[in-house]
This record gives structure tokens, C-alpha cells and sequence, in this order.
């Protein structure tokens, strides 16, 4: 499938490569999948937001999979 193409998936861009040096701080990924879900996805990642809120000290990535909504 040619995602550039796809119409749901056209805005999504690649996951960029790590930077060549270390990082200062830790990092914390988040990885949620999901399927036919979007009320709970959407409070799933509300509560990541809060959770990066309340310890700025972390940075964070989140990865959505999303099975074939």
C-alpha cells in the first residue's frame, strides 16, 4: 500500500532517524494499539498528555497502531 496515497494516511509522515548524539534526558515511548476505538483512544491520549505534563523531566513519544480501523 503506498501510504503517500492512502487518504487517511497522507498526513502521517516517518518516524525520523535518532540524533547523533546521546540524549540529556531519559525517554519514554508510549505504544498504543487500537481498533474501532476513537472515543477511548482519544482519552487514552489525553492521559499520556497529563502523564507527560506532570513529569516534564522525560521526553516522549507515542506510537499509535492502529488494526485496520
Amino acid at each position: 500500500m503506498n501510504v503517500e496515497r492512502h487518504p487517511l494516511l497522507r498526513h502521517l509522515r516517518p518516524a525520523l532517524p535518532p540524533p547523533p548524539w546521546p540524549r540529556q534526558r531519559p525517554q519514554v515511548s508510549f505504544i498504543v494499539c487500537t481498533r474501532d476505538r476513537l472515543a477511548v483512544l482519544e482519552a487514552c491520549i489525553e492521559s499520556i498528555r497529563a502523564a507527560c505534563r506532570a513529569h516534564p523531566a522525560y521526553t516522549a513519544e507515542l506510537v499509535v497502531v492502529d488494526n485496520g480501523s
